[in-house]
């Protein structure tokens, strides 16, 4: 995560840091499911590897679906640019994981399944 995207949180309420950090979760996420999402098809395409993937995109779409019910929630705050901040890079993040989570989808599609390995 770049220091352009993480706000000031001095003054921040729980809830702000609450959304701050499922933000970040949502972001580094899908980084690893756009890196992960170019080994489809190579040698390290393994069932392992696809559960890995699986899990990672797991955790993006909880962070997700945590995000959509704390913005639900009006923050106390009286710091509006700060929250206006949050939603921002939660918009950018959410268009990032729906373009990736196709992208993986649309290969994975084209790929056949990587056999279990028997000694998993």
């Amino acid at each position: 995560m770049s220091t352009e995207a993480t706000p000031l949180l001095s003054g921040a309420t729980t809830h702000e840091k609450t959304i701050h950090c499922h933000v970040g979760i949502l972001e580094s996420s899908t980084k690893k499911l756009n890196t992960q999402k170019n080994k489809l098809g190579s040698p390290s395409d393994t069932y392992q590897f696809r559960k890995k993937l699986e899990r990672t995109r797991t955790k993006a779409m909880t962070s997700f679906h945590e995000l959509k019910s704390l913005f639900k929630h009006p923050s106390s705050s009286k710091n509006t640019s700060l929250l206006r901040n949050l939603k921002q890079r939660y918009a950018k993040a959410f268009e990032d994981l729906l373009n990736v989570t196709q992208e993986i989808d649309i290969r994975c599609r084209q790929l056949p399944n990587p056999k279990r390995d028997p000694a998993t």
